[in-house]
């Protein structure tokens, strides 16, 4: 918990200070936890939307940071989403370590990205 500046537990503590620190990227990026949970929002992204990709990454992005992404944000996202389709359909061995198939590979890297936005991680 130090690593994400949380007061030790023999304190109490009313409101914490928000911070962002690049080890808060280290361990978010690189927790087996975090992937899990990535998985977990990837599921529950396609399952509680259409088969849109533009509708499954907006309902990501109003779970985890609680507001509508802007077009551009959007837009970038599915850019990204599609960047790593492309490379996972090419390379179907190296998404079965991230999920079953190659969309789901690439949309469990979005949802990580999500994970790791400083809306999502100090707000």
């Amino acid at each position: 918990m130090i690593t994400f500046d949380a007061p030790t537990r023999d304190l109490c503590s009313a409101q914490r200070i928000p911070t962002n620190t690049p080890l808060h990227a280290l361990v978010t990026l690189n927790d087996p936890v975090y992937l899990e949970c990535s998985r977990a929002l990837a599921a529950r992204m396609t399952s509680e939307t259409g088969p849109g990709i533009s509708q499954q990454i907006s309902h990501g992005y109003l779970l985890t940071t609680q507001q509508q992404p802007t077009a551009a944000t959007l837009k970038l996202l599915t850019n990204l989403h599609a960047g790593f389709l492309t490379h996972y359909q090419a390379n179907p061995t190296e998404s079965k370590a991230i999920a079953n198939t190659p969309g789901q590979a690439a949309l469990t890297i979005i949802a990580n990205t999500l994970f790791n936005l400083d809306a999502a991680l100090t707000k």
